[in-house]
């Protein structure tokens, strides 16, 4: 009979092994979607970001009823950034 040790580490075995096995996977559709994450922030600025300068600093400006778009893309491309890590 197994020790409850014993158990709990090969089920981690198990578990790292698995990750091993579907990461290269997990990456090549990551990037995919990474590249399409940067292709729609990069289009959204491009049609509604406008830049000033306020007190020597380039700031991005973006109209409040694009605000909650702008947020949704901008953490879909950190969020596959920080994966892709």
């Amino acid at each position: 009979m197994k020790s409850n040790i014993a158990e709990i580490n090969q089920s981690f075995i198990e578990h790292i092994d698995s990750l091993s096995e579907t990461l290269p996977l997990a990456m090549a559709i990551n990037q995919h979607v990474n590249k399409s994450a940067a292709k729609s922030y990069e289009e959204f600025k491009d049609s509604h970001v406008k830049y000033d300068d306020i007190n020597g600093e380039e700031v991005m400006l973006v109209d409040y009823e694009h605000v909650h778009k702008y947020r949704r893309l901008s953490r879909r491309l950190k969020n596959t950034n920080i994966a892709q890590k």
